[in-house]
C-alpha cells in the first residue's frame, strides 16, 4: 500500500525530492558525504536499539534504505511501508535526525507486527489506527531519547523537546518520570498526551481521511466497513524492551 501525503511524522510518505540520497542496508561502506552522514545516523543509535531488541529486529530484519531529501512537504520524516524506505529531511541537526529516525523505526517495528493502515476499514476506524499508531512512535522515541539523557547523551532528547509537535508531549513524558521513574506509566502518558492538542488531532485527521477517501475515489470502491480488533491497542502498545503499556484513547480515538 503506497500513501501519497503526509505530516511531520506520519506513518505515511511524502513526496520526495527529485535527487534524495539513499542508503541501502546495512549501513556499511558508504559512498559520498550524505550516505555516509546516514551511516553515523545508525551508529549513532545502535547502543539504544540494541538495548531494545524489538526495535532492532524491525530494523537488522526488514533493513530498509534510509534516504535524505529536500521536498518533504514540511515533514521531517516518513516510513513507507511499499519502497520499504525511510527518509528524513535535509537541514536538519544530526540531533534531530535521531529523534525523527528514532520514531520511524518505531513505525517500522509496528509494521513488523502486522499494524499498518488499511482501506478496508471504515473512515473512523482508519483514523482510530492512524492516531494510536502516532501517539505510540511518538511515546517510544521520547521515552528512548529520555533513556539517552539519563545516560548523559542529552542531544537527542533537547532536539525533540525542542520540537513544536513533541515539546507537550515531551514534557508530559519527564513529569512521569519524576513521579514515577516507571517507564511503562511515562509511555502511557505520553501515549495519552498525543490526543491532548486539538490541532494535532485535526491535521493528522485532514491528511489521513483525505488521502483514504481520495484512494477509494480512484478505486472506485465501495465504502468500507471494517473494524479493528477490540484488542488492538493491547497488541499495539509494547514497550520496546518488553511488556506493554497501558495506552487508551481520547474518546475512541476520534476527532
Amino acid at each position: 500500500m503506497h500513501w501519497l501525503v503526509v505530516l511531520p511524522l506520519l506513518f505515511l510518505p511524502a513526496p520526495v525530492s527529485a535527487e534524495p540520497v539513499c542508503l541501502p542496508a546495512p549501513y556499511a561502506d558508504a559512498e559520498g558525504e550524505e550516505a555516509r552522514y546516514l551511516g553515523g545516523l545508525v551508529g549513532g543509535l545502535r547502543p539504544t536499539l540494541d538495548r531494545h531488541p524489538a526495535m532492532a529486529a524491525a530494523l537488522d530484519g526488514l533493513a530498509p534504505s534510509l534516504c535524505l531529501a529536500d521536498d518533504m512537504s514540511g515533514a521531517e520524516g516518513y516510513f513507507d511501508p511499499a519502497t520499504m524506505q525511510i527518509t528524513l529531511a535535509r537541514g536538519q541537526p544530526a540531533a534531530m535526525h535521531q529523534g525523527v529516525l528514532l520514531h520511524e523505526i518505531r513505525h517500522l517495528e509496528q509494521f513488523s507486527r502486522g499494524f499498518c493502515p488499511s482501506d478496508s476499514l471504515s473512515r473512523d476506524e482508519h483514523t482510530r489506527l492512524v492516531f494510536a499508531l502516532e501517539a505510540d512512535a511518538s511515546a517510544i522515541a521520547l521515552l528512548l531519547a529520555w533513556e539517552r539523557l539519563i545516560e548523559g547523551d542529552p542531544a537527542v532528547w533537547e532536539a525533540m523537546m525542542n520540537w513544536p509537535s513533541q515539546t507537550d508531549i515531551a514534557v508530559v513524558l519527564a513529569q512521569e518520570f519524576f513521579r514515577s521513574g516507571d517507564q511503562a506509566t511515562m509511555a502511557a502518558a505520553a501515549f495519552a498526551q498525543w490526543y491532548e492538542s486539538a490541532e494535532r488531532r485535526e491535521r493528522y485527521y485532514v491528511v489521513a481521511c483525505g488521502a483514504y477517501l481520495e484512494r477509494l475515489e480512484i478505486a472506485k470502491a465501495l465504502t468500507p466497513t471494517g473494524k479493528l480488533p477490540d484488542d488492538f491497542l493491547n497488541r499495539l502498545c509494547l514497550l520496546p524492551q518488553g511488556g506493554g503499556y497501558a495506552c487508551a484513547e481520547r474518546e475512541g480515538g476520534r476527532r
